[in-house]
């Protein structure tokens, strides 16, 4: 069972909605990515700057880039906390892991610190390297409200509490779908001996499978039934 992939056992849907509402509860930036950066969700980007300004450039977009990729690829228990390469925004991620492997990250950024604003003059260099206009870039990141790092922490403890109860149920899910498996390998096999001698003969009015459709019901539930007395025992 090592060649499952993230969006095997989980709800993809489930999980943008999940992501999106918490993005705006908690005021970051949130999205799940693949251990080499793939997106599985999409970035629910709580504010203006990285997506309106930041990612216009084109040198802005490869940094972001650059800095996902390198906190989608930290697979420690603890969340892992740095700066993005583009803007110099606290950013830090939290690994999902299922059964030793690590999946998937949540990615949580968009963040300056209370304890950890650059100068202004750090902001204006920043702007020049992405090649974006001093003063728009300016604004835009002093709209970002600040947060403290305590705060912060509270945030990454959340998350390292939600990427734990994933893990569960990333188990729970491929028990599952082991279960499902070996129960088909029992009655597949049963099926088709019984369809086999039991043809769909069809005439003008008439259909023979009721015969057969019942007896695969009486198999399927004597089938449950035995691996459940079984499991049980």
């Amino acid at each position: 069972m090592d060649t499952y992939t993230f969006q095997d056992i989980f709800d993809m849907d489930f999980l943008q909605k999940l992501i999106d509402s918490l993005s705006v509860a908690l005021q970051v930036g949130i999205s799940i990515r693949g251990p080499k950066g793939e997106r599985f969700t999409k970035d629910s980007d709580y504010c203006r700057f990285c997506r309106d300004v930041v990612k216009k450039s084109p040198v802005g977009r490869a940094r972001c880039d650059l800095s996902d990729r390198a906190l989608s690829a930290h697979n420690d228990e603890k969340p892992y906390i740095c700066h993005c390469q583009s803007a110099g925004l606290t950013d830090a991620s939290v690994p999902i892991i299922v059964e030793g492997r690590h999946l998937a990250s949540i990615l949580v950024g968009q963040v300056r610190l209370a304890e950890d604003v650059p100068e202004e003059e750090e902001y204006r260099t920043n702007a020049r390297i992405l090649q974006l206009d001093e003063e728009e870039f300016l604004e835009h990141v002093r709209a970002i409200p600040t947060i403290t790092r305590a705060q912060f922490e509270h945030i990454l403890d959340l998350l390292s509490l939600l990427a734990g109860q994933f893990s569960q149920l990333g188990c729970g899910n491929l028990r599952l779908q082991d279960a499902i498996r070996s129960l088909e390998s029992r009655i597949c096999p049963v099926f088709r001996r019984v369809i086999s001698k039991n043809s769909f003969i069809i005439s003008s009015r008439r259909f023979a499978f009721s015969s057969v459709i019942c007896t695969c019901f009486a198999l399927c539930a004597a089938g449950i039934s035995g691996s459940s007395s079984s499991r049980f025992r």
